[in-house]
Parts: C-alpha cells; sequence; structure tokens
C-alpha cells in the first residue's frame, strides 16, 4: 500500500481543479495552514500536495477540531511525529471518517458521499475526489460558522501580479527556446537532403508550437494588464483550450 502514496495515478481535469479550490481555501485557515508542505507549491500539484497532506490522517481532524468535534487526542503540528506507519495513517483517516458521521447525524453537518478509507488510499480519482468533496462540505461548513475565515489576505493582489510576472517571464523564454530549435533545425537542413527530410516533420511541429505560444504570450500579456486593473482573466481563452485540437491538427 506504501506505493500509493503518491496520490491518484491519473488524475481527471475535474480533481485536479477541485484540488486547487480546496487548497487555496485550506491556506486561509491559520489553524490548518502550517499542515501544509509550502515549500512544494510552485513544483507539486495541488492535488498531490493535498494528498500528501491529508495521507497523515490528522490534519484532517482538525478541520473538524474547528467545527467543535470532539477529538480522541490532542494533535499539535510541532511536535507531532509524521514518521507514521500506514496502518497509523489509516487509524487517523478511521477517526475521521467517523467523527464526520457523527456530525452528520447531529446536523451540524450535511449529508454527503460515504467515505471509506480505501478511498483516500486506493490511488483512483474516483476515491480522492469522494475525500475532496467530504473536505468540501466541512470547509462550507466552517464558512457558515465563521463568515471571515476566507477572507483574502491584504497581498493577494501583490502575490496574484508576482504569480503572473513569473508566468509571462517563463513564458518568453520558452518562445525563445522554441525559436532556437527552430533556427538550429533549419541550418542543420542546409547540409544535406538527407537531413532536411528527417527534420522536417520536427520543423513543422515546432513552428506550429512556436504559433500557439506567441499567441498565448499575447493573451498573457493582455491579461497581466487585465489584473492589473482588477479584472479576472478568462484562462480558457488566455491558453486558447477551445478549439486548440482543431487547430493543431489542421494547421
Amino acid at each position: 500500500m506504501n506505493n500509493n502514496f503518491r496520490g491518484p495515478r491519473t488524475p481527471t481535469d475535474s480533481l485536479r481543479l477541485e484540488s486547487i479550490k480546496i487548497l487555496a481555501k485550506l491556506d486561509l485557515i491559520i489553524e490548518f495552514r502550517p499542515w501544509l508542505p509550502t515549500h512544494s507549491y510552485r513544483c507539486e500539484p495541488a492535488y498531490r500536495i493535498l494528498f500528501d497532506c491529508f495521507s497523515i490522517g490528522a490534519p484532517l481532524g482538525i478541520l473538524l477540531d474547528l467545527l467543535g468535534s470532539p477529538a480522541p487526542s490532542n494533535v499539535n503540528v510541532d511536535n507531532f511525529n509524521f514518521g507514521l506507519s500506514f496502518l497509523e495513517r489509516q487509524n487517523h483517516v478511521q477517526d475521521f471518517i467517523q467523527r464526520v458521521h457523527m456530525l452528520e447525524l447531529q446536523g451540524r453537518l450535511p449529508f454527503g458521499e460515504v467515505l471509506r478509507i480505501e478511498d483516500l488510499f486506493n490511488g483512483t480519482s474516483l476515491g480522492f475526489m469522494k475525500v475532496l468533496k467530504t473536505v468540501n462540505r466541512i470547509l462550507s461548513a466552517l464558512q457558515d460558522t465563521y463568515p471571515g475565515l476566507f477572507v483574502i489576505p491584504k497581498d493577494a493582489e501583490s502575490r496574484k501580479l508576482d504569480a503572473m510576472d513569473e508566468l509571462l517571464e517563463s513564458e518568453h523564454i520558452h518562445v525563445e527556446f522554441l525559436r532556437m530549435i527552430i533556427d538550429h533545425a533549419a541550418f542543420m537542413s542546409c547540409e544535406s537532403q538527407a537531413l532536411e527530410t528527417a527534420l522536417e516533420a520536427v520543423v513543422v511541429i515546432e513552428q506550429r508550437l512556436r504559433q500557439y505560444h506567441d499567441r498565448v504570450l499575447n493573451s498573457l500579456q493582455q491579461a497581466r494588464l487585465s489584473i492589473a486593473d482588477s479584472t479576472y482573466p478568462n484562462w480558457e481563452t488566455v491558453f486558447a483550450f477551445v478549439g486548440l485540437k482543431l487547430w493543431f491538427t489542421q494547421g
């Protein structure tokens, strides 16, 4: 079972999106934030960060503590032993499931999906989505209990602009990298007919990639301006997801 400690093996788009939303909310809860591996934010997808956190088991109980559910033991992140065995992880998750069920019976949490231990550890998107839905129900209940819980921090706009600038810079670098590949391929093609034939497909693909990323870069530049004007960009439009497959196949 330890092989499943990397989370869903083939995460769906809906699972990825839901993970991003939930992670953003959890990061705003002061009591929960210490359990999140913040050093992983820029190199790990949200669903994996959440799995690494939830699979410990104990952090899930922190959310129920905030709802006033009596905890069987006092858990503190500062002295918590993160080197848990799989059985210990299971015990924490089972405790969480039982406490959720009790809150449902008390009417303090709306009924929802029936969660099982294997939903977290079986490595499937379906199972992990059930975990996310359960957490989402708890977050909604917390929001009703503490109306100011998910207030956006004062530096949110500044952080958003910094992230956008970083995205723009990385796209600039990628466009330049694609240009270099095309130039080198064109240069090598001039050396012999055999090389020209061999590189023909590469050049065509790279040219289409360059055209696409030129469009993305231009859209990102416009989106950067819209964020500065407090307008939220349409990311589907920025990355041209709609009709992208058709554009690549037809040129």
